[in-house]
């Protein structure tokens, strides 16, 4: 068995549960062009590609870890993203999917940890690793 890298949660909290992901939010640091510029931390053109191509429950997951610095790590919180994004149990299953399968949110093969606990490491990016493919 190989070893994991583990990365030092920079969550101000520092904890982790059980069953919890962690997660490390991962922004674009340069300008892309002139007429693209940074809104509430994020590319324009970046956030309008969420907007179009995610569903509600992911779109509501995507804007509560967007919210977040570049590079912060902390532990992903079901129920916080439950209570604060006002979803269901399911639509959080589904938007986590779905931010999974286009390429937003990307298991890093790391390990999180707070001392005590370890999570398996997502890497949150504001735009997809992969291209979005529309359906014809």
């Amino acid at each position: 068995m190989s070893e994991k890298a583990i990365v030092r949660l920079t969550s101000p909290t520092g904890k982790l549960y059980k069953c919890q992901k962690a997660f490390r939010v991962i922004k674009q640091r340069p300008q892309k062009g002139p007429t693209d510029v940074r809104v509430a931390d994020i590319y324009k053109d970046d956030l309008r590609l969420a907007l179009a191509t995610l569903n509600l429950a992911a779109i509501r997951i995507y804007g509560y870890l967007i919210t977040n610095q570049d590079g912060y790590v902390g532990g992903l919180s079901r129920a916080d993203i439950i209570a604060t994004m006002h979803i269901s149990s399911k639509s959080y299953d589904n938007g986590i999917k779905e931010l999974i399968e286009k390429g937003f949110f990307e298991f890093t093969g790391e390990f999180a940890t707070d001392g005590e606990e370890t999570a398996p490491l997502y890497n949150f990016y504001e735009r997809p690793r992969q291209p979005i493919v529309k359906n014809t």
